[in-house]
């Protein structure tokens, strides 16, 4: 009916350690190939558009998207996988963080 929601536990897990995965686990990318140009974080602002989400609404969910990479760290020492999925779950969760940011 038009509404845009995200689960609250969308990417709780990290896909990309247990199957072959693109980022963000977009096969044809965040958007249209005619809208998708620019940075990943001015797209992710160009669907937020689309969306109609507001941009002080965007601007707080980017903050917390790109924020407490320390705890990030700190949960996945403390989990139970093993050594090397950790280590390659860290990769790709600051892979993709360092591409938000830019």
């Amino acid at each position: 009916m038009g509404d845009f929601r995200l689960s609250p536990a969308y990417d709780l897990l990290n896909s990309r350690i247990h199957i072959k995965d693109k980022d963000f686990a977009l096969d044809d990318g965040l958007l249209p190939k005619k809208l998708a140009k620019g940075k990943i974080s001015e797209q992710f602002a160009i669907l937020a558009n689309h969306a109609g989400i507001p941009e002080k609404t965007f601007d707080r969910i980017i903050t917390t998207m790109t924020s407490g990479s320390e705890i990030v760290e700190k949960l996945t020492a403390a989990s139970f996988m093993e050594e090397t999925t950790r280590r390659n779950y860290l990769q790709s969760y600051q892979a993709r963080l360092k591409q938000m940011e830019k």
